[in-house]
């Protein structure tokens, strides 16, 4: 019997620290990656990412608690959530649409199927 697990992809470009060679990142993403699917026992998988704005980003300066969930995130700017991205899209064909986010794609995934 197959087994699919769904990963948010988003998570795992956090992974590292500013220390982190590139290189140390993609290992630590393909460690993660191989990690979750013997843990889960799983036969085949699918990852999501977000790329680009999505609606979030509209209301996250937004006042108000609930609205303004990302409004007081820190973002570092050496950052290499876009490339690490890209090496998911690449290497694991994590699926991603323009203006929605990976937890909320992964959801309209789930409800499709």
């Amino acid at each position: 019997m197959s087994k699919c697990v769904l990963i948010d992809g988003d998570s795992l470009c956090y992974l590292g620290s500013s220390e982190d060679s590139v290189q140390q990142l993609i290992e630590k993403v393909d460690n993660k990656i191989q990690a979750i699917l013997e843990f889960a026992k799983a036969t085949d998988y699918a990852v999501f990412v977000s790329k680009g704005r999505y609606f979030r980003h509209s209301i996250s300066k937004t006042v108000g608690k609930e609205e303004s969930y990302k409004a007081n995130r820190v973002y570092n700017k050496d950052s290499h959530d876009k490339l690490l991205k890209e090496y998911l899209i690449y290497k694991y064909k994590a699926n991603h649409q323009d203006g929605v986010e990976a937890d909320d794609l992964l959801k309209l995934y789930i409800s499709s199927n």
